[in-house]
């Protein structure tokens, strides 16, 4: 007596089922958003929360985790604030950037910074945002029209 398997090898729940294709030949917009998180120590946090008070009044901006990103792009606009030195500690505490593609290619891209420092993508984006929170800290100040976001060149 041949003994039979409880699954069966064959029948329709083994056939192929058609798969999902995506759309081709469309290119993702610049604009789209892709969020990253980044460790923050909690004695940092309260800078950032005081900042971002100040400057929430000046130039009206919404939430802690749109300061963030405008720190992180006025990092990006201005390479000298950069600290290379910065410790990277991963915490359990957490702030998020929400970043564009071509900011997000300057940062992982092939040339990026991910790249250049041979970082993961979180430690570039705390090094970026804690240096531009240094700054502030150190008595500079931001421009609104100096963290404008990366746009592509025409």
């Amino acid at each position: 007596m041949a003994l039979k398997g409880l699954m069966p090898i064959e029948g329709p729940a083994f056939e192929k089922r058609p798969t999902k294709t995506k759309a081709t030949g469309r290119k993702e917009r610049y604009d789209k958003t892709h969020p990253i998180k980044f460790p923050i120590v909690p004695e940092h946090e309260e800078s950032l929360i005081y900042f971002f008070k100040f400057y929430k009044k000046k130039y009206e901006i919404p939430g802690i985790a749109e300061f963030c990103t405008f720190l992180l792009r006025y990092a990006l606009h201005h390479p000298r604030i950069i600290d290379y030195e910065i410790e990277y500690v991963p915490l359990t505490r957490y702030k998020r950037v929400y970043v564009n593609q071509i900011e997000r290619d300057k940062i992982n891209g092939l040339h990026g910074y991910t790249t250049i420092w041979r970082l993961t993508q979180r430690e570039v984006v705390h090094r970026l945002v804690m240096s531009s929170l240094f700054y502030l800290q150190g008595g500079g100040e931001i421009k609104f029209d100096e963290a404008l976001p990366l746009k592509p060149a025409r």
